[in-house]
Formats: structure tokens, C-alpha cells, sequence
């Protein structure tokens, strides 16, 4: 996130950078909405409703040859069902639900130099107060997402090891530990800074047994 808010040069040029930003998006919309193509409202118990009307502020953001490019290339490198998106010469026409036959279209612009400009969910590095020598972060705000579970889940999720009787080794309570140290560090030289995770237990109040019914039926 840091280098995103000072690399502006690399947000603004044109093409991969914008294209990434929005294919993103449009990436994780699709795999939210997977279950719910399939039948109406059938979301994962841990997923959301897609809000497909997000994208129509991506409308006309980026040519057809960086969408399917980045499709094709990065996003889905093993193919797609066909059913659930085409890429025509103007649009990308997206299934939203597949009883009701509803499809979104993402409409490309028409060449580099048509691109509307991408919606951002932060300031560029240009918009920033002046940094100073005490807190050259100040004005900053770091989400630090430590991945992976701690404590006794770590084990299940297999980032655990263990040599001998030795203490064993918890990924993620070694990464929640270094962010904690690098949150303090921001936070000294101003920055405002959010941990995603600050406990070793998963974010969702779930736990394994209001799955187990589920996990059965499918």
C-alpha cells in the first residue's frame, strides 16, 4: 500500500496499471459470485452478495485488448467457463444470475486515449501534505494484513512445524508478531496504520462447526 501511495508515476500510466486496478475488482466479483451463478442467492455462507453496480464506475476505463489480455494472461491463465463472461468487440457481458438471465456489461473504451480516468480509493502521493523529517509518513493511513492463523489453527491450516520437542513454529503468529513491530514503527513516524488481524483466531465468527452440516451436503 505504501508503494502504491508514493509510486503515482506508476498508478497513472496508462494500460497494465489501470487495467490490474480494475480486472481486480472485476476478479473478485466473479469468484465471490460463482455459487450465486449457479442458483439464485446460493453464497457461500462466508461470501456476499456480488455488488455488481461497483463496476459501472469502471465503465469505459480500459481497452479491449488490456482486458483480455489481462484475462487471458493473469487473471484467468486456465481458461474460463464461457457461460459466465463473454468478451465481444465493445463490451464484456457478464452473467449476474443464471435463472433470471441477467448479464452486466462492462463497456471498453474505444482506445488508450479514450480511457476515463480510474476511480481511486486513496489519495495519490501528490495530494499528501508536505512530509516532514520528524513524521515523513504523516497523512498516511497502512492496513497491514498479517496472513494466516495462529495459536491452535495453525496446525489445521498446515503452517505448523514442529523439530523434536521443540516450541513449534506458528506462520501465523510469526507474521501477526512482525506486523505488529512494523505498526509500531509507521505509527512513530506518523503514519496511522490498521491491522487486519490482532488476534491468532480467524477473523469470521465462524468456527468449524456451524460448517460441519453444510460440509455434509456438499
Amino acid at each position: 500500500m505504501m508503494q502504491a501511495l508514493r509510486n503515482q508515476g506508476k498508478l497513472s500510466r496508462p494500460g497494465r496499471g489501470l487495467g490490474q486496478f480494475l480486472l481486480g475488482h472485476f476478479a473478485l466479483l466473479l469468484l465471490v459470485a460463482a455459487p450465486a451463478l449457479r442458483a439464485a442467492d446460493n453464497i457461500s455462507v462466508l461470501g456476499r452478495k456480488p455488488r455488481w453496480n461497483v463496476l459501472e464506475h469502471y465503465q469505459k476505463t480500459i481497452t479491449r485488448d488490456e482486458f483480455a489480455d489481462l484475462i487471458y494472461k493473469v487473471y484467468c491463465t486456465h481458461g474460463f467457463a464461457p457461460d459466465l463472461f463473454e468478451i465481444n468487440e465493445k463490451t464484456a457481458r457478464i452473467l449476474t444470475n443464471r435463472e433470471s438471465q441477467r448479464f452486466f456489461e462492462l463497456h471498453f473504451a474505444t482506445n488508450a486515449a479514450a480511457r476515463r480516468p480510474v476511480p481511486r480509493l486513496w489519495r495519490p502521493a501528490d495530494a499528501l501534505p508536505p512530509a516532514t523529517a520528524a513524521k515523513p509518513l504523516l497523512g498516511l493511513k497502512i492496513a497491514l494484513d498479517p496472513g494466516h492463523l495462529g495459536g491452535r489453527w495453525a496446525k489445521m491450516e498446515e503452517r505448523w512445524f514442529q523439530v523434536g520437542s521443540s516450541e513449534p513454529v506458528r506462520e501465523g503468529d510469526l507474521t501477526l508478531q512482525v506486523a505488529r513491530l512494523l505498526a509500531s514503527r509507521l505509527g512513530k513516524l506518523g503514519a496511522k496504520v490498521f491491522l487486519l488481524r490482532n488476534s491468532s483466531e480467524p477473523v469470521t465468527l465462524r468456527r468449524p462447526d456451524d460448517l460441519r452440516e453444510l460440509a455434509r451436503k456438499i
